[in-house]
């Protein structure tokens, strides 16, 4: 609800067969993204939780999440990947810490190219090699705004995290020793890690004093010498709910 009379529903589905085509080698299916509103007719609502002053202070929020991550290489365009995974919130008024850890299965393998000077033949020539990889998490820590405190509530954040390609494998069908095939893999395991800044902007809508859903979109920075090429864009969605306090107070004798 957005307000006493007016509801807002966002709705997604993924329908897939797990086999690839036969004839393409691609992932078949279909996803279906939808959203509305709704009006209520008849006597108005009473409201929706709004947090009194101090209410959500030091709460510690646990949630688990969803969405889609757009990622490109040097050797491919943007694809849409699925993206899921949890976080952990401690507010404090109007602010709040933020911790969050997700990862992302591609549907089919991506594809880039790093550079190798050992290397006699790749896809575009001597001198790099091919990398493919299906696999990416990320682990991110930042400060949260919550400039609003009402039933639904904007917020925006920014921080750091560490993006890491799980298992990349190099194309080394043209080596010819054994340390020649360890040292390209090296190569392509030192570009599958870097550090990013990142920034968010969502809404919140309060449920209940412990219970929030929202949605976000995340965009990070682009890193020189990282297996994905320029910024990553993710769209998610979720939902928080706190298991109590994230500080115990001490108490003097009586």
């Amino acid at each position: 609800m957005i307000s006493d009379r007016v509801g807002l529903r966002v709705d997604g589905r993924v329908f897939y067969d797990w086999r690839k085509s036969p004839l393409t080698g691609n992932w078949t299916g279909h996803d279906i993204v939808s959203a509305g509103l709704t009006y209520m007719t008849g006597l108005p609502r009473t409201g929706g939780y709004v947090a009194r002053a101090g209410e959500r202070d030091y709460l510690w929020y646990w949630g688990a999440q969803g969405g889609v991550i757009l990622v490109k290489t040097n050797a491919q365009s943007s694809t849409a990947e699925p993206i899921v995974g949890g976080q952990w919130l401690i507010t404090k008024h109007r602010s709040s810490l933020l911790f969050s850890y997700e990862t992302s299965f591609f549907i089919n393998d991506v594809k880039a190219i790093i550079a190798d000077p050992a290397s006699t033949a790749s896809s575009v020539g001597p001198g790099f090699r091919d990398v493919t990889f299906n696999r990416l998490r990320r682990i991110s820590i930042g400060l949260v705004a919550h400039p609003a405190q009402r039933h639904v509530e904007p917020f925006v954040g920014g921080g750091f995290a560490i993006m890491q390609v799980t298992s990349p494998v190099v194309d080394c069908s043209a080596c010819t020793t054994n340390s020649e095939a360890f040292g390209a893999q090296s190569l392509a395991d030192a570009a599958a890690s870097k550090a990013f800044a990142w920034v968010l902007g969502g809404l919140q809508i309060n449920l209940a004093r412990r219970l929030n859903v929202f949605g976000q979109y995340i965009l990070t920075s682009a890193g020189s010498g990282f297996l994905l090429d320029g910024n990553t864009h993710s769209l998610m969605g979720g939902v928080r709910y706190s298991l109590g306090s994230a500080r115990e107070d001490v108490i003097g004798p009586r």
